[in-house]
């Protein structure tokens, strides 16, 4: 069969299969980090200025990826918050990045070092392992859970930049060489003039560079990429370091300037929730976690969005994997020295965990999407491993059908639990109770189930799981404020207001928490106390119009109306709904005859609305004249 229609067969099949796999994902809902980073997210509103759509919230994922805010503020510009549009876009993403991982895995096997073993295979054994990555259950958490397209587009632009850099940079080895296209690294099959045209490498550098830098601007992840890139040309297009630096220094210079982008990333960025972590209790857990994660590639049983994965302490929890991990790479080093081809998927998938699983205390050491790119060193693994041992078999016929049978049995297994993975998605509830029916011990398992539990009006299953989430985790001040509002809900304001002060005590500038015991206060008509609650809440968010109304509403409850009225006053400016209600204040003061306060009030709503049709008429009413 024409290579050429062997490759659009391929490719043509992995976009079916993950079109199939991925089908349900679409009715999938936001979840976890989609809410703050997509749905409260007002920065994604609009495309311009870019300054605003590619800048993420900081308590958000979104605060050090603006490649990844602006394509939410592109999702949002075409459909708004319809969940649709944004998974269509990230399965989109997944499919060019199994297909740019088939070109890469498909040209490795065509490379000079590998062409005289794999030549009439490289198209079949790139597919099989291409296919087996995109169809895996371990990527819905990159793929159906929204805000991690932050990893599959990193992922996109991490291949696209090593696949640009395989066609640009073999093409220059061609021109300084002089050989034929046959005689090297990805052109296999096709003979070409010996002179190529520079100005096609050029073409693909540049691409590669673009796409680098682009990769940098989506997530850290992407800094290993230029290094990547400088080992891989030593193994497969240039032979040796020596020869690669030779060939290709200038362009290792320009991509070694786009981890500038990451540094200012960086400088910029508040990263003050990580200080109190500590980085060498998070790398001493991290073997273990790769290991779980080794795990999961080859047996993806059970998964989990949410781990809650406890730092390692004790020398039982560190010692054993790190000590497995250690002869992991160990292997890795003695592969590159004596078997580079196999050496360099260790580094692969050890390289790409770097910035992930080392000594950056990142907030959770696990999340599955982290094994996004790294997984495809293992299904080439696997399927290496399947084909020689099919390569037993003496009749041709016979390995081509039990390797076609095997590959389509396999694919059907992951896909399947890939679909069924899908559908935990399109319930947040179900999700969250998954993941507490796991990791019992986990707190935030337990209060994001309460939030879920709460939004289905079971109030008193929620208070359950917040106890449950203060318990595991005594500072835990959101968990402590929800359960105060659920509290309060079902009319316990007294116990409430002692969880408030815990979540007070544990975050002084909590401002939420100190509003809610303000409305809790107010309810057992502590109206004095619940004033200096959102005094101090006016304090700590000036913006935030209810805290006005409410300090208001304290001081009208305690006849203090002239007190009142600037903050009604402000109230009403910051946020207009709450001129009705002032309206009605007027109103209820000149049914009563007390016309004066009264006046007070619509004129307090003209100096800030002179064209308010009711407050105009009251005056003219009130007074026998026009404001």
């Amino acid at each position: 069969m024409e290579h050429k229609t062997k490759i659009r067969i391929a490719a043509t099949i992995l976009i079916v299969s993950g079109l199939l796999v991925y089908i349900n994902s679409f009715s999938g809902a936001f979840v976890f980090d989609d809410i703050k980073a997509i749905v409260a997210n007002q920065r994604i509103r609009n495309l311009l200025p870019l300054t605003e759509s590619m800048t993420g919230p900081m308590e958000s994922a979104l605060r050090d990826r603006p490649i990844v805010s602006l394509t939410l503020a592109i999702n949002y510009a075409l459909g708004g918050l319809d969940a649709w549009n944004f998974h269509a876009f990230n399965l989109l993403i997944h499919i060019l990045t199994g297909l740019t991982l088939f070109g890469i895995i498909r040209r490795t096997f065509l490379s000079r070092r590998l062409a005289a073993r794999f030549d009439r295979q490289a198209t079949g054994l790139a597919f099989a392992s291409a296919l087996l990555w995109i169809v895996h259950p371990i990527q819905t958490e990159s793929v159906t859970y929204i805000i991690q397209r932050s990893e599959s587009l990193a992922g996109l632009f991490y291949l696209l930049t090593l696949y640009c850099f395989i066609r640009g940079g073999s093409y220059l080895v061609i021109a300084k060489s002089g050989a034929t296209a046959d005689q090297t690294s990805n052109n296999a099959g096709h003979r070409q003039p010996s002179t190529v045209n520079r100005q096609l490498s050029s073409l693909w550098l540049g691409l590669s560079f673009l796409f680098c830098a682009l990769g940098m601007g989506t997530k850290s992840v992407m800094i290993t990429a230029p290094l990547m890139v400088i080992i891989y040309d030593a193994i497969f297009i240039s032979g040796s370091p020596r020869e690669a630096f030779k060939n290709h220094w200038p362009f290792f210079i320009s991509l070694a300037a786009t981890w500038l982008i990451q540094i200012l990333i960086i400088l910029r960025t508040d990263y003050g929730d990580l200080k109190s972590l500590s980085p060498t209790a998070y790398f001493l857990t991290q073997p273990g976690v790769i290991l779980h994660l080794i795990r999961l590639s080859f047996w993806p049983h059970p998964l989990c969005l949410d781990y809650g994965w406890p730092l390692a302490h004790r020398i039982r929890e560190i010692l054993p994997p790190a000590m497995l991990i250690g002869a992991l790479l160990w292997a890795t080093i003695w592969g590159l020295i004596k078997r580079p081809t196999l050496g360099f998927l260790g580094i692969w998938f050890f390289l790409i965990l770097a910035p992930t699983s080392t000594i950056l205390p990142l907030e959770d050491p696990i999340f599955e999407h982290r094994l996004y790119l790294s997984l495809a060193a293992f299904t080439t693994l696997a399927v290496l491993a399947a084909y020689t041992l099919l390569r037993r078999v003496r009749s041709k016929k016979r390995r081509i059908i039990l390797g076609c049978v095997l590959l389509t049995a396999t694919t059907i297994i992951l896909g399947y639990r890939t679909h069924v993975r899908n559908r935990i998605y399109q319930s947040p509830l179900v999700l969250w109770q998954s993941i507490v029916d796991q990791r019992p011990e986990h707190a935030r398992g337990h209060y994001n189930l309460g939030l879920e539990l709460s939004k289905v009006g079971k109030r008193e299953a929620a208070i359950v799981e917040y106890r449950e989430a203060v318990r595991l985790k005594p500072d835990y001040s959101d968990a402590y404020n929800n359960l105060g509002a659920a509290l309060v809900e079902g009319g316990n304001a007294l116990e409430a207001i002692r969880h408030y002060g815990q979540a007070l005590r544990t975050k002084p500038q909590f401002w939420e928490a100190r509003y809610n015991m303000g409305i809790a206060l107010s309810s057992l008509k502590k109206y004095r106390e619940a004033e200096i609650c959102f005094q101090e809440v006016i304090r700590i968010q000036p913006i935030f119009a209810p805290a006005y109304h409410q300090a208001a509403e304290e001081l009208w409850k305690m006849d203090q109306i002239d007190q009142a009225l600037p903050y009604y006053r402000k109230a009403i400016r910051l946020n207009p709904a709450y001129r009705e209600i002032l309206y009605n204040r007027g109103v209820e003061l000149s049914n009563r005859g007390d016309q004066g306060p009264a006046l007070s009030i619509f004129q307090t709503i003209l100096y800030v609305y002179p064209d308010y049709p009711p407050a105009r008429q009251a005056v003219k009413r009130l007074t026998g004249k026009e404001s």
